[in-house]
């Protein structure tokens, strides 16, 4: 396959089909090293200005490799991030991170989905599943994640949009608040900042691992 161009003046413009883009990426490296340093080269994917040497980098080193993976497994479960966890259903997208894991004394700000939200009237965190989104988003376009053919943007927003649950309460089995000393009213008081989970045992760890418990309200979320 000859990937082509039209000459118009001073300038050469090169398009890629959809169908066609994920074929060309190893024509493209040779190309790529050729241009990488002229005066005016720009390159757009899906509307949207990319870096060329870095979108045929990542794409040839990263999503090709991920897709061929997908298509000899000749199932979704493919794009799991592990075999018992399906993650975002795409092994590349980890941030922030879905299945809940580990002690929950970590430093990170905004490491799991549920750091995203924030506490209403009554004490109960309210999950900001658009702000969820948004960060994916922006994880998945800096990444070119899109460029699989396997991607599905509307899988990823109902895992988010309809998987994750509205509200959590915290203080209980499953969460606790995180506090931060901070001055209030001219008192150095522990304002409640966010909230964070609690540690189980491998036994029961595993129940934070599937989109069925999330609606249950006996784990304290709703």
């Amino acid at each position: 396959m000859e990937l082509g161009a039209i000459c118009e003046g001073k300038e050469i413009r090169l398009e890629i089909n959809d169908y066609e883009l994920f074929q060309s990426y190893q024509k493209l490296l040779p190309l790529i090293a050729l241009i990488q340093k002229w005066k005016g080269v720009t390159a757009t994917f899906n509307g949207r200005p990319v870096d060329l040497y870095k979108f045929v980098f990542k794409v040839c080193h990263h999503i090709v490799e991920c897709a061929e993976y997908r298509n000899g497994c000749y199932s979704d479960q493919g794009c799991w991030k592990n075999d018992k966890q399906p993650g975002w259903k795409c092994k590349l997208l980890d941030r922030p991170k879905r299945h809940i894991t580990g002690t929950g004394d970590y430093k990170s700000k905004f490491l799991y989905w549920y750091n995203y939200g924030s506490f209403n009237e009554a004490g109960d965190w309210v999950v900001d599943k658009t702000q969820i989104w948004k960060v994916l988003k922006r994880n998945i376009e800096d990444n070119y994640i899109d460029a699989c053919p396997f991607y599905s943007e509307q899988r990823i927003k109902d895992i988010v949009f309809k998987d994750l649950p509205d509200l959590i309460i915290p203080e209980g089995e499953r969460f606790r608040i995180l506090y931060s000393e901070d001055y209030k009213d001219w008192k150095l008081q522990n304002i409640p900042v966010n909230i964070r989970h609690v540690f189980y045992s491998p036994s029961r760890i595993e129940l934070f691992n599937y989109p069925a418990i999330w609606n249950n309200e006996d784990v304290g979320m709703n």
